[in-house]
């Protein structure tokens, strides 16, 4: 798993890098954007060093609490966790979770794609790094054995329009229970 991680992070750096690079670069844009003072120089070395410094901090402009939450959904047994650990606090919040947890837990086992696909997915949807997320969702699927379509893509954006990490982390349990029954659903449309 570790491994994993540490490659889609390598992948996010590069695109933000090369991104960052080809943004400075352009010399149609007027006023030149705030993001050309991070380096001293506009070349691969000092963007490599901006992104990788304090543990790769500038690849999670948005924070490492996203990148955490996603990593416990990748986790041997998914955990529901936004900031910290999630437990129901009703008895429908409660039936909720089970289903969910029970739900996430038998994709891991018996559907590997369609649980990869989710993660891939939850990758765009959390909005885990400061760039490149769809491009990073699509090289988490590749690496994996899968992809995603174009109208697939389509789906998960209208997801990400109406659920920020924010509306998602307010009300977890209810939020990601409609979340993944809708990216399993999205997981079986034809590429």
């Amino acid at each position: 798993m570790d491994e994993i991680i540490n490659k889609i992070i390598e992948y996010n750096k590069e695109i933000q890098i090369l991104t960052s690079i080809d943004l400075c670069n352009n010399t149609l844009r007027t006023p030149r954007p705030c993001i050309c003072s991070n380096v001293t120089e506009n070349n691969y070395d000092e963007w490599n060093k901006y992104y990788t410094i304090e543990n790769n901090k500038n690849l999670f402009s948005k924070g490492y609490e996203r990148l955490n939450t996603w990593i416990h959904l990748f986790n041997d047994k998914p955990i529901l966790y936004f900031t910290k650990k999630i437990f129901p606090k009703t008895q429908e919040e409660k039936y909720l979770f089970t289903e969910l947890m029970n739900k996430l837990n038998y994709i891991r086992k018996n559907k590997k794609v369609e649980y990869l696909f989710i993660l891939s997915a939850l990758i765009i949807i959390f909005q885990v790094f400061g760039d490149g997320n769809h491009r990073t969702a699509k090289y988490f699927m590749k690496i994996n054995g899968g992809n995603i379509s174009k109208k697939q893509e389509e789906m998960i954006n209208n997801i990400l329009r109406v659920n920020d990490y924010f509306t998602i982390s307010n009300n977890s349990i209810e939020q990601m229970n409609n979340i993944i029954n809708q990216l399993v659903n999205i997981s079986r449309v034809s590429i």
